[in-house]
C-alpha cells in the first residue's frame, strides 16, 4: 500500500464487524530479508520502481526486480537508479521519460504536504533541504492560517474545493458525541444497516 510509503506506522486492512483484521507495522518490514537492509529512502525508491499512484512500473518490472534494482545500485540516487535499470536493458528512450518520474514520485512520497497540530500551519512531511525548491505543481498549495483552521480543525471547508460544508457534517459530529460519550457504537445507531447503505 502507498500508505507505508507514505510512512504511515500501522496499515489496518480487511477489518469487519467483529473487529478481526489483517495489519502490517512499519517497523517489521525490516524482518523481511530482502527489506531487512533498506533505508526508508531505499523502500520508497523500490516501491516506486514496482508501480505507483504517482508513476507506472517499467514493462516486467515487479517488486522482486525493484528491490534487486535499489539494492545493486551505489547509492539511492536517481541517476543510480537508473543506470542500474538501463544494465537490465531498458532503452535510453524508455528511460529518459521515466527518470523524471521517478523525480515526481519520489519528491511527493518525501514531501508531501501534512497538517501540523502543534502549530497549526501545512508543512512538508520531511523538510525541504537548503536549496531545494518547493514545487506547489506536485505538492499542492499550502493554506493560509484561516484556511488551514477551517480545513483541518473545524472540518468546515471541502478541502478539494474549499467551499464551505453545508453544515450537515456539524449533525452528524454532535450526534456522534451524544451517543457514544467518549466511547465508540454502531454505525446503525446513526441509521445505517449492516450491509454499509443508509437505512430508512
Amino acid at each position: 500500500s502507498d500508505l507505508m510509503v507514505y510512512n504511515c506506522q500501522l496499515l489496518v486492512a480487511k477489518l469487519d464487524g467483529h473487529g478481526n483484521c489483517d495489519y502490517l507495522h512499519l517497523r517489521d518490514l525490516p524482518t523481511v530479508p530482502s527489506m531487512a537492509s533498506l533505508t526508508r529512502e531505499g523502500f520508497i525508491m523500490a516501491c516506486i520502481l514496482a508501480g505507483c499512484d504517482y508513476l507506472p512500473s517499467l514493462p516486467s518490472v515487479g517488486i522482486k526486480t525493484a528491490l534487486k534494482v535499489v539494492h545493486s545500485a551505489k547509492t539511492i540516487s536517481v541517476g543510480s537508479i537508473v543506470q542500474q535499470l538501463a544494465a537490465l536493458g531498458f532503452s535510453q528512450r524508455e528511460l529518459q521519460p521515466y527518470e523524471e518520474g521517478i523525480h515526481r514520485a519520489y519528491y511527493c512520497f518525501k514531501h508531501h504536504l501534512v497538517f501540523d497540530p502543534r502549530t497549526k500551519t501545512i508543512i512538508t512531511f520531511t523538510p525541504l533541504r537548503e536549496g531545494m525548491a518547493f514545487e506547489e505543481r506536485f505538492l499542492g498549495a499550502i493554506w493560509p492560517p484561516d484556511v488551514v483552521e477551517k480545513v483541518c480543525v473545524e472540518s468546515s471547508l471541502n478541502p478539494n474545493t474549499l467551499e464551505p460544508f453545508e453544515n450537515k457534517h456539524k449533525e452528524s459530529v454532535a450526534l456522534f458525541i451524544k451517543k457514544t460519550k467518549g466511547g465508540q457504537t454502531s454505525l446503525t445507531d446513526y441509521g445505517f444497516s449492516k450491509g454499509g447503505g443508509a437505512s430508512k
